[in-house]
């Protein structure tokens, strides 16, 4: 069970690259739903994973094969109307139900929720990888039969295709069958992020080359499995989704969602202050919400929900950052407890809460064995007599590290003061140079110049720790390490012994072995240092005081956008 019942949050959707300025407020229409989402990281490319977005706006345009309730349970709510799980937790047979169509009017059937799984999968594979995304197929998918081979690259990538992956296989029309590698405990719930596509409408875009954000969904005549399809989408300005006739649930209240784009937040606040939009899609941090004190309607609007993110230092392993001794030396370099002081505006805040692991608290799943967890302390002159254990020590001061900012879409006024007071603290206490860079780069997989160190979130949505902790783990980089030329930035360094944990809970049959063997594993991301976890916070977003009814972010599609927008009223 999560540790949150309801999340109150509004359904965000994904971030891109570009500019939009607003004029004259747009016209009051109580059956439009208008949504202020940040252009950076917004690439039209985002709406064909629908695996990734499961429950934010995008989920609109997609039918998920597994529904879920308000508290992340596995229900008949999508294409699946029922299901069956093996005594040994080695498969699932999936029984779909027969009246579900795709918005040109064609049924869905089995065969299409297979391609959709396995172009899912495909996603994964280390030549699309992080081209457009950070694909979670790996996190999700990685115990399928046949899913781990592409994931490591043993088949050609494709990548408007899909995989053919032994353990999803078509019984008949509308019987779907998935066999896993291991007992898998969670799957169910790690399904409810699959969308379903439909593979003409994806094939279609084969051979050719998009620009900018343009992708095979925004191709004129694009099908979607959801309530809703895309009408249109401007580059940098924003677009609409009306709703799609053929679905199965009956018409929607609402007769389009208009998204509008915006550079950053403030110009989105400006926006939502002149009556531009119901919600200001944001996941605002607490130093955001601080600047909103002036505006008497901004914190009527403001809703907060706790965060189930773990917000850390992401560690590469482009030299020195290869040797563990550096990593430690750097982790125990850093005063966490500092930083979220000078986050949270002074000492004795609590709105960012330091953390000893890779571990949200909210998260009760595995809560006891992780309060085991001994976290790396601060500690400068531990940190100095580390460091001389490396054999880049006579070295370092003249090797800088590159610390870069706004990867997938990050906010930059948070992480802008992470990077500075890391930067000040390292500088200070071990005598190392640190760059931060701000540049976006193209493409994650080929960037201009080793990358060491970038503050991530890492979103903890999921029931299952297991798939929260291979999310990461699944990136332990090549043994021996490739050159560095060839080495992507969405790599971590290699940590056999965490691997073998997370293999030996793999395996695990009952939940309480599994919980206990990956606090073991956390143990090992700790004192390695896979990742420097930092601290978590509160997240906030805007919601117009005049909207009535709850606003659920639905991280697992526990309500459709549709039966979320029927809830709601609003009188502008």
């Amino acid at each position: 069970m999560w540790g949150i019942r309801k999340i109150l949050a509004f359904l965000v959707l994904f971030m891109s690259i570009g500019s939009v300025s607003f004029g004259v407020a747009m016209a009051q229409d109580d059956s439009v739903f208008r949504v202020i989402e940040p252009v950076a990281y917004r690439a039209a490319a985002m709406l064909a994973t629908p695996s990734e977005r499961a429950g934010h706006v995008v989920d609109l345009l997609w039918l998920p094969l597994v529904g879920s309730d308000p508290d992340a349970q596995p229900v008949p709510t999508g294409l699946a109307e029922s299901w069956e799980v093996a005594a040994d937790n080695m498969s699932v047979v999936f029984t779909l139900r027969q009246d579900a169509k795709f918005s040109d009017g064609s049924p869905i059937t089995a065969a299409d929720a297979a391609w959709s799984i396995n172009y899912q999968i495909m996603s994964g594979h280390p030549d699309i990888y992080g081209q457009h995304d950070f694909f979670p197929a790996r996190r999700e998918y990685a115990t399928i039969v046949g899913a781990q081979e592409v994931f490591d690259g043993g088949i050609p990538a494709d990548e408007f295709g899909a995989a053919d992956v032994a353990g999803i296989s078509v019984m008949d029309d509308y019987t779907l069958r998935i066999e896993f590698t291991q007992p898998t405990l969670f799957m169910l719930n790690n399904l409810q992020f699959a969308r379903i596509a439909k593979a003409e409408s994806v094939l279609a875009s084969a051979g050719k080359t998009y620009a900018e954000d343009a992708y095979w969904t925004t191709e004129p005549g694009a099908v979607f499995s959801g309530p809703f399809m895309l009408e249109s989408f401007t580059s940098g300005s924003g677009m609409t989704l009306v709703p799609n006739p053929n679905w199965f649930g009956g018409a929607s209240s609402i007769s389009r969602v208009e998204s509008i784009f915006v550079q950053d937040l403030s110009s989105g606040i400006a926006a939502f202050e002149n009556g531009e939009a119901e919600v200001v899609d944001f996941s605002m941090t607490p130093i955001d919400v601080a600047n909103l004190a002036s505006s008497e309607y901004l914190l009527s609007s403001l809703v907060s929900y706790p965060s189930l993110s773990v917000v850390q230092l992401f560690v590469t392993p482009f030299r020195p950052m290869d040797d563990v001794h550096v990593r430690r030396a750097i982790s125990m370099a850093i005063d966490r407890q500092a930083l979220t002081n000078v986050l949270g505006g002074g000492d004795g805040q609590t709105t960012y809460q330091v953390i000893s692991g890779h571990f949200a608290p909210a998260n009760v799943n595995c809560a006891d064995p992780f309060a085991s967890v001994v976290g790396m302390p601060y500690d400068p002159a531990a940190a100095q007599a580390e460091l001389a254990l490396s054999p880049y020590a006579a070295d370092m001061a003249t090797m800088p590290l590159n610390m870069q900012l706004g990867m997938f879409g990050m906010p930059l006024s948070q992480d802008l003061i992470i990077a500075q007071v890391a930067q000040a603290m390292l500088q200070q206490n071990l005598g190392i140079t640190v760059n931060i860079q701000s540049s976006p780069i193209a493409d994650f997989n080929a960037p201009p110049y080793a990358t060491h160190l970038w503050p991530n979130e890492q979103g903890d949505h999921f029931i299952d720790q297991m798939a929260f902790m291979n999310n990461l783990a699944s990136l332990n980089s090549a043994d021996p390490l490739p050159d560095e030329a060839q080495m992507g930035m969405v790599t971590m360094p290699r940590v056999p012994e965490l691997l073998d944990l997370m293999a030996q809970a793999a395996a695990a049959t009952d939940i309480t072995s599994r919980c206990e063997i990956l606090a073991q594993a956390q143990q090992a991301w700790v004192d390695q240092v896979y990742t420097i976890d930092l601290f978590t916070f509160d997240s906030s977003m805007l919601v117009a005081p005049y909207v009535e009814g709850e606003v659920i972010n639905n991280f697992g599609g526990s309500l459709s956008f549709r039966e979320t927008l029927e809830r709601l009223s609003y009188n502008r």
